[in-house]
């Protein structure tokens, strides 16, 4: 008989570590998509700042071309 529960509890035990290797893997593919996503997410923030620093830029090209100073305001209405 306790051949039968040392099999019984060999059983549980390979069992128990499948479920765990299916876990690790499931949680390792999360985790390369998740890594896959915030290396677009930082892609992405990147190339916003490289338009907002260009949106500054002219900005400023056109401000020194024209003063607004200058500009009569628009009739309201």
């Amino acid at each position: 008989m306790e051949r039968s529960e040392e099999g019984q509890r060999a059983q549980m035990l390979e069992e128990k570590i499948l479920k765990l290797e299916e876990r690790m893997a499931y949680l390792e593919d999360e985790l390369e998509r998740s890594n896959a996503f915030i290396a677009a997410l930082l892609d992405d923030c990147a190339a916003l700042k490289d338009q907002v620093r260009i949106l500054a830029v002219r900005q400023g090209e056109i401000s020194a071309v024209c003063d607004l100073k200058d500009e009569t305001p628009p009739p309201h209405y």
